[in-house]
């Protein structure tokens, strides 16, 4: 069988940039006859951006845009081989590098998360109703402070099990609405600590993405290496969009007119008049989570077409200016 080649156009060049630099330094390589680790990981990438709803769909998709003619069998072979699986994740990590000095870290302004990852051993979660934990002790508030504002109290208390935990109960100056929080961190001020759980929604809005903008609702095959594939081409394809879009905003100037005017509608209430959020929790970490729809539309299209990059710009201006036509 005559080796594939991966989509050769302007625009999957761009696209794509990040994993032709990464590959030769990527774990597991191997120059296969059939699908080429490079293509291999463009076709999960494309799959996930694709609105196809089966791989066999996808592939012939796929060949019908005048790309390879994959044979299903090979594509899924390759899926549940732990050779790719290894090499894909090798990918995936390589571009944490890139992302960390072309993204700007959203959390660069909270002085006291230096040196924290956003993971590991340490909780914050909202208190049940029903909690019975007892206050034992006081953590003092600096009221001078102005990132404190909205912050009721912090207080040590004590489980059923013997286990001491902090509470923290914030009332957002927005709304109005009081939320208690407990963790088992007891370093992190406590405008941290809300914070952080403020964008825990950073997580949920990326699933969003993936369920309902990209489609990924069901596992693309039911062995372990396939779904660990499966989830890293779902990384992949969130990561290369993300610096694909950021790349886009220096480089072209461009940015997504309708979503500002729909944040800017989110600041204001019903008779327009913009509401007050200027305490730090409510303006710190502003960031755009996930890729719109507009945005991965546009990419599912143009990702195909032998067109020079200037089009695929001048359609992505008026896709972002809110033109259909």
């Amino acid at each position: 069988m005559a080796r594939s080649q991966p989509i050769d156009n302007e625009f999957s060049s761009l696209f794509f940039d990040e994993i032709f630099q990464l590959y030769p330094h990527s774990s597991s390589p191997y120059r296969c006859t059939e699908i080429s680790d490079i293509h291999y990981c463009q076709l999960g990438v494309l799959r996930c951006l694709s609105s196809c709803t089966t791989g066999q769909e996808f592939l012939q998709f796929h060949a019908d845009q005048g790309q390879a003619d994959i044979a299903p069998s090979h594509f899924f072979k390759a899926l549940q081989s732990p050779r790719r699986l290894a090499n894909i994740t090798s990918l995936n990590d390589l571009l944490a590098d890139p992302m960390q000095h072309r993204i700007p870290d959203p959390f660069a302004q909270c002085e006291e998360l230096e040196g924290w990852d956003i993971y590991g051993i340490y909780f914050v979660t909202l208190e049940k109703s029903n909690s019975a934990a007892a206050i034992v002790g006081v953590n003092e508030l600096d009221r001078t402070n102005p990132s404190n504002d909205g912050i009721v109290s912090d207080h040590l208390v004590g489980t059923s099990n013997g286990v001491m935990l902090r509470r923290i109960i914030y009332i957002n100056p927005e709304d109005g609405v009081s939320y208690t929080y407990l963790t088992n961190d007891n370093t992190l001020p406590a405008c941290q600590i809300v914070l952080l759980y403020k964008h825990r929604w950073d997580i949920e809005k990326i699933f969003h993405q993936f369920k309902s903008k990209m489609g990924e609702r069901k596992s693309w095959a039911s062995s372990l290496a396939a779904k660990q594939s499966h989830a890293i081409f779902e990384c992949l394809a969130h990561n290369l969009l993300l610096l694909f879009e950021t790349q886009i905003g220096r480089s072209e100037g461009l940015c997504d007119e309708r979503e500002s005017e729909k944040e800017e509608g989110r600041t204001k209430g019903p008779a327009g008049i913009v509401r007050a959020l200027g305490n730090f929790i409510n303006t710190a970490v502003q960031r755009a989570t996930q890729r719109t729809q507009r945005f991965i539309r546009w990419v599912r299209v143009w990702i195909y077409r032998q067109a020079p990059w200037a089009d695929s710009i001048a359609r992505l201006r008026q896709v972002w200016a809110g033109k259909t036509t």
